[in-house]
Parts: C-alpha cells; sequence; structure tokens
C-alpha cells in the first residue's frame, strides 16, 4: 500500500511540474 501511495504522489509531482514548465514556456513565447 505504501509503494502504490508513494508512487501515485510522484506521478502527481511530475505532472505538476510538467504542466508548470509548459505554461512557463508558453508565456515566455507570447
Amino acid at each position: 500500500m505504501t509503494v502504490t501511495l508513494t508512487i501515485a504522489a510522484v506521478a502527481v509531482v511530475l505532472l505538476l511540474g510538467t504542466c508548470s514548465v509548459v505554461v512557463l514556456r508558453r508565456r515566455s513565447r507570447g
């Protein structure tokens, strides 16, 4: 169970990080 929660937490962090990077790139280009 702990491993599953850890993987889920890491996945969420990666998704948020990717989204933030995409937004920053779009703002810098625009």
